[in-house]
This record gives C-alpha cells, structure tokens and sequence, in this order.
C-alpha cells in the first residue's frame, strides 16, 4: 500500500475497523513498553496515486482506543 514501518514497533497494515471515508484505512499496531519512539512512513511505489508534491497538505485523521496509554502524536 505504500507505507511502512520507519522504526520502533509500528507494525502497518489497511483495515475496514475503524475508516474515515471508503472502504479501508491504514492500521498502525504499536507495541510498546516504557518510552519509546515509533514512526509510519510513506514509500512511493512507481504505481498508483503519486506521492504529493512539495507545499501539498496531507491530513491525518488519528483514532486511539479507550484505555490506550498514549502521550503525544506528531
């Protein structure tokens, strides 16, 4: 699909659980104890939509669980 995992645990996948509008969205699984950095990248395949260009936005709709130890998101 396009992403992966950067570093840390993050572990990428499309789901139909939890989505915004169509049919599926990008799952990030973090599994982590204690501190620890994690990061999704994006990964320009040669195929399919292109990756946006310079000065384009790219908006991110987040959903954490109930009961998710979570401290930041940036």
């Amino acid at each position: 699909q396009g992403w992966s995992n950067a570093w840390g645990s993050a572990a990428v996948s499309t789901s139909s659980a939890q989505k915004f509008a169509g049919a599926q969205s990008l799952a990030v699984a973090i599994n982590a104890t204690g501190a620890s950095d994690n990061a999704v990248r994006v990964n320009y395949t040669g195929s399919g939509t292109p990756m946006p260009g310079g000065g384009i936005s790219v908006t991110f709709r987040v959903f954490v669980p109930s009961g998710a130890a979570i401290d930041s998101a940036y």
